[in-house]
């Protein structure tokens, strides 16, 4: 029988789409900031250029092909 035609099944659906939303942030949130502790500790990153990497998409130069 379809999840619409179970009793409460839409509130069960918007909640389940609601869990995934919320998981899906918190998956990238996670990421990010392992991602800015591995460049600091690591690679020896100021925050200021984890800041331009994560939030501007700003790399560094020398990760670009010369033209």
């Amino acid at each position: 029988m379809p999840v619409k035609d179970q009793p409460h099944g839409l509130l069960w659906i918007i909640l389940f789409l609601i869990f995934m939303e919320i998981s899906m942030a918190i998956g990238y949130l996670t990421s990010f900031a392992i991602l800015a502790a591995a460049l600091k500790w690591r690679a020896g990153w100021s925050t200021m250029q984890i800041r331009k990497l994560i939030f501007e998409s700003e790399v560094p130069s020398h990760w670009l092909k010369p033209e």
